[in-house]
């Protein structure tokens, strides 16, 4: 009898500390499942999914998303859409549309002034060579006046502004208000210089912009 009570006293116990240990199992697995995610949040900020990424490196050029630290690029992952996202809570889609190029930084181009240049008239020291039209480089005074007067001919609506870029006065001399009003005293005419850095433009062209003489002092 005392035997018997003994199995059944030392079964209880054994099944108690497997009990346990699956306790403890179960606490660990989770601690650890918690780790990762307290982890991924406090180390990543986002990861950005855009619709196209370029990286600009050959290395890294199947790259699809972007893993952001605080304010900084943390790096780049490769293949992303592929996998699990279940340990990636932070996807941030703002961009799902946008192409963006991560790291690219270029100190002095003018996206704005690059597209009022596309859609001018050129007339430049150079030759230009663009979809749909092309401009033929003109390097003197005369050649260049003759150019602006011909586009101001080839527009009928007299209320359309001329807008052309491309004017270097080391190549084409100076150019006044008069000059334009030469060419056209009824059309608004804007030469905006190959620099970008200055604008000439006729009376029509001042009206045009509500610029007045005491504006200019």
């Amino acid at each position: 009898m005392l035997s018997r009570l003994l199995n059944i006293f030392n079964y209880s116990i054994l099944k108690i500390t497997v009990s346990i240990l699956s306790m403890n199992k179960s606490l660990i697995t989770f601690l650890i499942t918690l780790s990762i995610f307290s982890l991924a949040a406090e180390e990543l900020d986002r990861i950005i999914i855009p619709k196209t990424l370029i990286t600009l490196d050959a290395a890294n050029a199947n790259s699809d998303a972007v893993i952001i630290r605080g304010s900084k690029i943390f790096k780049l992952f490769g293949s992303f859409k592929s996998k699990d996202k279940l340990f990636f809570p932070l996807l941030d889609y703002s961009f799902i549309d946008d192409v963006i190029i991560p790291g690219f930084i270029e100190h002095h181009i003018h996206p704005l002034l690059a597209a009022i240049t596309m859609n001018s008239e050129i007339v430049a020291i150079d030759d230009w060579v663009l979809p749909g039209k092309s401009s033929i480089g003109v390097r003197d005074r005369d050649g260049y006046i003759k150019r602006i007067r011909a586009l101001e001919d080839s527009l009928e609506d007299k209320e359309t502004p001329l807008v052309s870029w491309g004017f270097h006065h080391y190549f084409h001399g100076k150019l006044t208000k008069d000059d334009l009003d030469n060419i056209s005293s009824e059309r608004p005419i804007l030469i905006i210089h190959r620099s970008f850095h200055e604008f000439i433009m006729n009376s029509k062209a001042l009206e045009l912009f509500g610029i007045k003489k005491e504006d200019l002092i």
